[in-house]
């Protein structure tokens, strides 16, 4: 297993290590932020139409 927190400055093989609740809910949150910036991308590159847009924020905001 590989952890794949964003507390590490590289990924540490398994968890030999804690976490806290707060250092899991960040990760859940980065990823969220990370989606979020890939589908603005998609979208300004007209990848995307203004309705597939909406409803995978949408996915992507309600996890």
């Amino acid at each position: 297993m590989t952890c794949r927190c964003m507390n590490h400055g590289k990924k540490e093989m398994g968890m030999n290590h804690e976490h806290k609740d707060s250092d899991m809910n960040m990760g859940i949150k980065n990823n969220s932020s990370s989606a979020l910036e890939i589908l603005n991308e998609r979208y300004a590159k007209g990848e995307l139409d203004r309705e597939e847009y909406l409803k995978i924020r949408d996915d992507i905001i309600r996890g």
